[in-house]
C-alpha cells in the first residue's frame, strides 16, 4: 500500500512539473510569435525631420515660398517615409516580470468599470487578478526571441553603446503570463520605452484559436 502511495504521489508531483514546464516553454513561445506585432514596424523608417518653422507677422515674401517649398517637402516625406537601412537596436529586458495591479486598475476591475475601460468582456477579470498575483519573475534566454523582423535583440550593454552608429529604437520588458485553467486564455503586460516622452505600457489578452494564440484585444495603461 505505501509502495503504491509512493507512485502515486511521485506520478503526481512529476506530472505538475510536466506542467510548469509546458507553461513556462509556451510563455517564451508567445512573446516570441507576437513580439513584432506588440512593437510595431513603424520603427522601420527614419524620423521625419522637423517641421518648418511657422512664418511670423514679419515674414517676408521670400520667406513664404521657402515656407512653401519646406512645407511640401516635408510633407512629401511624412507621405513617403524613408527605409531605414541601419541596424535598429532593441533591448529586450531577460527577465518576465510580475505586474502589479495599482489603484487605477483595482477600480476598473469592477463589471462596469471593466465593461467600459477593457476590449474584452467581464469573463477576463479574473484572468487580470490571477495576473495580479503572480509572485516570481523568471529569467529566460533573449536568443530564445528571433521572430523580430527588422529589428536587432541586444543586451543592455549593447544597448547603451552609441559608437557602433546603431540606432536605438526602446527598451522592452514583458511580465509573466496568467493563463487560464483550460489553458485557453492568457493575459500579460509589457512596456515599451522609445525616449524621455515617449513610450507605453498596455495588458495585453490572448487566445487559444484553433490551436494558435491570437491577440484579441490589448488596453494601453499608460503612454507618454
Amino acid at each position: 500500500m505505501r509502495v503504491l502511495s509512493t507512485i502515486i504521489i511521485f506520478g503526481y508531483l512529476t506530472s505538475c512539473s510536466k506542467a510548469n514546464t509546458d507553461k513556462d516553454s509556451e510563455e517564451v513561445k508567445i512573446i516570441n510569435q507576437h513580439f513584432l506585432e506588440l512593437v510595431g514596424t513603424n520603427w522601420y523608417y527614419e524620423a521625419p525631420p522637423i517641421p518648418p518653422v511657422p512664418l511670423s507677422e514679419e515674414s517676408t515674401r521670400e520667406d513664404s515660398l521657402r515656407f512653401l517649398e519646406e512645407s511640401l517637402e516635408y510633407g512629401d516625406l511624412i507621405e513617403n517615409p524613408q527605409l531605414d537601412t541601419s541596424t535598429l537596436k532593441i533591448y529586450l529586458h531577460d527577465t518576465l516580470t510580475t505586474y502589479k495591479a495599482d489603484a487605477f486598475l483595482e477600480r476598473m476591475l469592477s463589471h462596469n468599470n471593466f465593461e467600459a475601460n477593457f476590449p474584452v468582456d467581464t469573463t477576463w477579470i479574473k484572468l487580470v487578478e490571477k495576473l495580479n498575483h503572480i509572485e516570481e519573475p523568471k529569467a529566460f534566454d533573449i536568443k530564445q526571441i528571433t521572430e523580430t523582423g527588422n529589428y536587432t535583440i541586444v543586451t543592455e550593454s549593447e544597448y547603451n553603446d552609441t559608437s557602433d552608429h546603431k540606432r536605438r529604437v526602446g527598451i522592452m520588458t514583458m511580465s509573466r503570463i496568467a493563463f487560464s485553467l483550460d489553458y485557453k486564455r492568457g493575459v500579460f503586460y509589457y512596456d515599451f520605452t522609445c525616449g524621455g516622452l515617449c513610450g507605453w505600457g498596455s495588458i495585453v489578452f490572448i487566445e487559444k484559436q484553433k490551436g494558435a494564440w491570437k491577440i484579441v484585444g490589448e488596453r494601453q495603461m499608460w503612454v507618454s
